[in-house]
């Protein structure tokens, strides 16, 4: 059988338009807003703050998942709504640049509220899920967030089987008169139909009736006799004859 592949990827439903809010790169220090940061590209933005407990286990998720391959094309942005000079110290914590598959901005009190209002969150970690088009695909708590589904991903391959090709080759099998036995006049043929049809062993019936049957590989012959009041009927698979 042929084996083949198909990546798919997720379908999802549109919530909104992520809101325009200002950014800064704590990179680069670049003004930036949330339009530009996301164009082109599906997006998962996590917001946080310095002083959720629960914020630095959300983001080590958030690096391991962008190093995954069926995450590729998804881009793993992390908003600070908190102090900057906070979040500069909590991402390179001790010298070392921490969750560096992520992009990482800081936004301002006065746009968080903005962002709180217009996104509708109240706690942090706050997921916003967007596609190449910045529009909202899912958003909220990490229970409320199917990563699988996010736009982009690539899903498991899924096999495609082609099938297979039936074998429509016709035999003729002449079967004779007999008692007990096989008759030796069948052996013959039935060795050449035994070789040919080697490929796919088949259980077939044959009767002592003088006749011609055809039979393909995808047939089974059942005949049926009585003679001189004593069936006479042979079952034999036909890749078994010797």
């Amino acid at each position: 059988n042929a084996n083949t592949t198909t990546p798919t990827t997720s379908i999802t439903m549109t919530i909104g338009h992520l809101p325009q809010l200002p950014l800064v790169c704590l990179k680069s220090a670049d003004s930036r807003n949330t339009e530009d940061v996301v164009r082109g590209k599906a997006t998962i933005i996590d917001f946080w703050t310095t002083k959720c407990v629960r914020c630095p286990s959300a983001l080590d998720k958030l690096d391991r998942m962008a190093q995954e391959p069926k995450y590729s094309d998804v881009q793993f942005v992390s908003i600070c709504c908190d102090k900057l000079d906070g979040a500069r110290n909590i991402i390179e914590k001790d010298e070392d640049l921490r969750w560096q598959h992520v992009s990482h901005f800081f936004m301002e009190q006065e746009d968080k509220e903005k962002a709180k209002q217009q996104l509708g969150f109240k706690s942090v970690p706050f997921y916003v899920v967007v596609d190449e088009d910045g529009e909202i695909q899912q958003m909220g708590g990490e229970r409320k967030i199917d990563f699988d589904e996010v736009p982009g991903v690539v899903r498991p391959e899924t096999p495609v089987y082609e099938e297979e090709e039936k074998d429509d080759r016709e035999f003729m099998l002449r079967v004779d008169d007999g008692f007990g036995d096989m008759p030796d006049i069948v052996r013959p043929t039935m060795k050449t139909m035994g070789s040919a049809l080697s490929h796919r062993p088949m259980p077939t019936t044959f009767s002592t009736m003088s006749s011609f049957v055809a039979v393909t590989p995808s047939t089974t012959i059942t005949s049926n006799a009585a003679v001189s009041e004593r069936r006479t009927d042979f079952s034999v698979p036909v890749s078994h004859v010797s």
